[in-house]
């Protein structure tokens, strides 16, 4: 595991670093916008093909190397404000669609609530239809009965008027006449039979008379219920088209919010190619500015005070001075002078962590894929490696050739993410020196960045040419 030997910053390399630094200084609203989206979508395609025409003359080989770089940094910054720009569309667009998405589910749920309440009404229009039919049969019972106590009563009023008729006519005969009669008693039993029968039939009659009265009292209000279902069904009817024609309604609304998502699919597919093509040039732009500041870092051409911005790279993972393994430590310094303290990258919001690995916070992590592997020494001081760039073949070496620090002769140490890119932190002048071990190292006045003081960033062991030792 490469470490580094805690040290103190040399005063006169801070010293020396700051002098250089003082000599130098959101129905049809939405559809509208859903149309004018993509009218700004068209024109920046538009204006995206002008840029990426003029990308290739922009920074001819032709150019000086530090020229062609910062044609490349500069063409890299716009690549990626372009990129920004097509997420941030592509990012209204998949807002866009996930609005109309709801809107397609919510229209779902009415036309399946409409569906089920066409079946339950369509039910409850059948049992109506039922009810109205044995309704109907109970109506034409009633009458048939009512039909056969008129015809019953017609017999018994005829029965009581021959009764009385007789009654009338045995009651006319003088009483001399019936006492003269040889069978007086059969003559008097014949008047009380008839009396019999006449009160029967008189009270059959009332009889079917009450019955009469109640069956035409049902036969009314069996009407009445009749009327009311049939009323019922036929506004069901007419309910069930109105939840018919809605359904209808909101089918159509579905279908065109269904053609706006497929148009938002497809603007978003190409919003995502461009987003790819834009990731694909940046990343081209950024090996070419790689590979040409490696360059100048070797030659020792990257000047002390040369502007850097976040992100820039300012040198490459090595192992020189005091070193064991490739690595760089890293770590910030606010003050000046002599009067610096360290400050802590995490406490701070400079740096983040994931685990063992650091990552991006207010500042740029100085390795792509940089493992801590030596926690804080000379106060806030950190060891690392890059674990996705540089050399990752775990099975190379370098060897002590001249002992060094406390390093003997013919010791081998690890060379994980030698050649690796580091980064400048944040924006600033970067600064370059060499220890009275060897170690070659940067720094990065930030300026007065860091609650109203100065910060700068050290990077110590970059590569670079090593006497003492050997690649193996």
């Amino acid at each position: 595991m490469a470490t580094s030997v805690p040290f103190l910053l040399p005063s006169v390399i801070l010293n020396k670093a700051n002098v250089m630094v003082v000599n130098m200084t959101h129905k049809a609203v939405r559809i509208l916008a859903l149309m004018l989206l993509f009218c700004v979508v068209g024109l920046f395609f538009a204006s995206n093909n002008n840029v990426n025409l003029r990308a290739a003359t922009e920074c001819p080989s032709s150019l000086p190397a530090r020229e062609r770089l910062d044609c490349l940094y500069k063409r890299s910054s716009e690549l990626k404000n372009q990129r920004k720009s097509i997420e941030s569309t592509l990012k209204n667009v998949r807002a866009q669609e996930g609005d109309i998405q709801s809107q397609i589910d919510e229209l779902n749920a009415q036309i399946a609530a409409n569906e089920n309440e066409l079946s339950q009404k369509q039910i409850e229009i059948e049992l109506a239809s039922i009810e109205i039919a044995n309704i109907g049969e109970d109506i034409t019972e009633t009458k048939n009965r009512i039909d056969t106590l008129k015809q019953e009563s017609q017999t018994s009023m005829q029965k009581v008027n021959e009764i009385a008729m007789l009654a009338y006519k045995v009651n006319s005969i003088p009483i001399w006449y019936l006492l003269a009669q040889n069978d007086l008693i059969s003559t008097l039993e014949m008047l009380r039979y008839f009396d019999y029968i006449s009160q029967q039939e008189k009270v059959r009659l009332a009889q079917f008379s009450n019955l009469h009265s109640q069956l035409s009292s049902e036969e009314k209000v069996l009407g009445v219920a009749q009327s009311s279902i049939i009323e019922k069904r036929d506004a069901m009817e007419a309910a069930n088209l109105e939840i018919i024609e809605l359904k209808s309604t909101l089918s159509t609304q579905r279908d065109k919010q269904k053609t706006l998502l497929s148009s938002l699919a497809q603007q978003e597919k190409a919003l995502a190619a461009e987003r790819s093509k834009l990731i694909a040039q940046q990343n081209a732009a950024d090996r070419q500015a790689l590979s040409i500041a490696i360059q100048l870092f070797e030659a020792n051409k990257l000047g002390n005070g040369t502007p850097v911005r976040r992100g820039d790279i300012i040198g490459r993972e090595g192992f020189t001075g005091c070193s064991f393994g490739a690595h760089i430590h890293y770590g910030f310094i606010s003050g000046t002078g002599s009067y610096y303290t360290n400050v802590n990258p995490f406490s701070s919001g400079l740096l983040r962590q994931s685990g063992s690995y650091i990552v991006d916070g207010r500042a740029k992590a100085p390795l792509p894929g940089m493992l801590m592997t030596g926690g804080f020494h000379d106060n806030y001081s950190i060891d690392a490696v890059s674990t996705s760039a540089g050399n990752q073949d775990s099975s190379r070496k370098y060897q002590i050739i001249t002992p060094v620090c406390w390093q003997t002769k013919g010791r081998t140490y690890s060379l994980t993410g030698w050649g690796a890119p580091i980064y400048a932190a944040l924006e600033g002048k970067v600064y370059y020196g060499t220890d009275s071990m060897g170690g070659r190292y940067a720094i990065v006045d930030h300026g007065n960045v860091f609650n109203g003081k100065k910060l700068k960033s050290i990077y110590w062991h970059l590569d670079g040419p090593d006497a003492k030792k050997k690649v193996l």
